[in-house]
C-alpha cells in the first residue's frame, strides 16, 4: 500500500510505475490548478518503443501530475485521489533509468495498450487495484540471501556492491543495477582523509547513511557498524544498529567478526536487524594486526565464518584471504559470501567506490581494478575552469542573462 502517513514521499509503494520508471522530458504545460472535477482521466496519446508522446488534457484528482512509463510500454499508469488539471505535451525518453520526479498517490490504474489508441473518458476502464507488474522489486536481505550460488550453478548471476557515502553517487550506483550498496567505515579514509577507519563515530555514520537510504532505491543499503559501536554488550550493539535502521532508510547492519562475535550476530538477529558479518582482515583490527595483512590461517578463518553463518548473519564479506581458502569457505556456508581481495570464488564482489573509479590518488590495494580514472578527469576539468576564468573566457555571453 501506499505510504499514507507521507503522501509526498516519492519511495512510497504505490509510487508512479516504478521506482526504475522513466523520468519525463522538460514538459510544456500549462497548470490550472484549483479545480474540483471528479476522478476522471482523459488522454490521447501514442505508446511505443519505450517511448510515450501524450498529448491533450487530463483531469485527476491531484494537484500534481506525473507521466511517466514503466519498463513494460504497454502498461502505462494513471491515477486518481487529488484534484486540478493540465494540458500539454510530454515526452519519456527510451532507456533512462532516472526516478519518477513528483507525488505519489494512493491507487492507480492500469490502461492495457489497447484502450490508449482512443480515449479514456471514465475511470471505470481501470483496475483500481491493478498492480505494475513489471516493477522491479527492492533488494532485501532474505533476497539476498537467496542469490547464494550452488554448486550446480557455476555460471549463475554474482552479486555485486559497492560503497557510497552521499545521496549523488548512491544514486548512481543504484542505477547501474547493483544487488548492494554498503555505507562503508571506509567513509573514514576516504572521505575524511583519516589512516584508518578506526576515528569514523556512529553519529557520522548515520549522517552519511540516511542520505545514501534516501537515494537507493532498489539495492538492498548496508551500514558497517563503527568501532566500537559493537563491542560495549548485546544490549548497546542492539540500540546502536537499531539506531541505523531507525534514523537512515537501510535495510542491514555489518559488523566485522566471527566466532567472537557471534553472540552479538545472535542478538541483532533476534531482535529483527538483519547483520552481514565480516571474516578475514578486518581493518578495525589493524593495531593488533599490526598492519593490513593477507589471513591465512584456513582453520580459524572456517571456524569464524561458519560460526558467523549459524548466528544468523544473512551474508558475509570476506577479506584479503587467499582464493583457494575463500573457495572452500564459499563451499562450506549456505549464506553468499562477498569477496575483497578474496580471489574469483566468492558469490559476488566488492569495492570501495572511489577505488572503483579511479578516485584515490594515494596507495591502491592489489586486489583494486580500477574502470575509470575519475580523479584525472576531475583536476583536468577544474583545472580548465580555472584556466578559463584567468583567460576571461568563462563566463560567456551565453552564460548571462539580459
Amino acid at each position: 500500500m501506499a505510504d499514507e502517513a507521507d503522501p509526498d514521499n516519492v519511495l512510497a509503494v504505490n509510487n508512479v510505475g516504478s521506482r526504475a520508471a522513466y523520468r519525463p522530458a522538460p514538459r510544456r504545460a500549462t497548470r490550472k490548478f484549483g479545480s474540483t472535477e471528479t476522478a476522471i482521466f482523459r488522454e490521447h496519446g501514442t505508446y511505443a518503443n519505450q517511448g510515450i508522446t501524450s498529448q491533450g488534457e487530463k483531469w485527476i484528482k491531484s494537484t500534481h501530475f506525473l507521466p511517466v512509463l514503466t519498463a513494460n510500454p504497454c502498461n502505462a499508469l494513471v491515477v486518481g485521489q487529488r484534484w486540478g488539471n493540465e494540458t500539454g505535451d510530454y515526452t519519456s525518453p527510451a532507456n533512462s533509468r532516472q526516478p519518477p520526479r513528483g507525488n505519489t498517490w494512493n491507487d492507480f490504474c492500469s490502461f492495457p495498450s489497447a484502450l490508449l489508441s482512443g480515449s479514456l473518458n471514465d475511470m471505470s476502464h481501470c483496475d483500481p487495484t491493478a498492480v505494475n507488474k513489471s516493477r522491479p522489486n527492492r533488494m532485501t536481505a532474505p533476497k539476498f540471501s537467496a542469490l547464494k550460488s550452488s554448486e550446480s550453478d557455476e555460471k549463475g548471476q554474482r552479486i555485486t556492491m559497492t560503497t557510497a557515502y552521499d545521496y549523488p553517487m548512491a544514486q548512481l550506483v543504484d542505477r547501474a543495477g547493483v544487488e548492494g550498496v554498503l555505507v562503508g567505515d571506509s567513509m573514514s579514509m576516504v572521505v575524511q582523509g583519516h589512516e584508518n577507519t578506526l576515528p569514523v563515530t556512529l553519529d557520522e555514520m548515520i549522517y552519511h547513511a540516511e542520505m545514501v537510504g534516501r537515494a537507493v532505491q532498489h539495492a538492498l543499503v548496508v551500514v558497517d557498524m563503527p568501532f566500537p559501536s559493537y563491542h560495549l554488550g548485546r544490549h548497546k550493539a542492539i540500540e546502536n544498529a537499531g539506531r541505523i535502521l531507525k534514523e537512515t532508510r537501510c535495510q542491514a547492519v555489518k559488523l566485522e567478526g566471527g566466532a567472537e562475535q557471534a553472540e552479538t550476530i545472535s542478538a541483532l538477529v533476534s531482535a529483527g536487524i538483519p547483520v552481514m558479518a565480516h571474516c578475514g582482515l578486518r581493518p578495525q583490527n589493524v593495531h593488533q594486526l599490526g598492519g593490513y595483512r593477507v589471513q591465512r590461517n584456513e582453520g580459524a578463518l572456517m571456524n569464524d565464518a561458519r560460526a558467523a553463518a549459524a548466528a544468523g548473519a544473512f551474508a558475509m564479506v570476506l577479506e584479503c584471504i587467499p582464493a583457494e581458502i575463500a573457495g572452500k569457505i564459499t563451499r562450506a556456508v549456505s549464506i553468499p559470501t562477498i569477496g575483497i581481495g578474496a580471489g574469483p570464488d566468492c558469490d559476488g564482489q566488492v569495492l570501495v567506490l572511489h577505488d572503483l573509479l579511479g578516485m584515490n590518488v594515494d596507495y591502491v590495494p592489489r586486489f583494486v581494478k580500477s574502470y575509470a580514472n575519475l580523479g584525472e578527469t576531475i583536476t583536468d576539468a577544474i583545472r580548465q575552469f580555472r584556466d578559463e576564468v584567468r583567460g576571461r573566457q568563462f563566463p560567456g555571453p551565453e552564460h548571462g542573462y539580459k
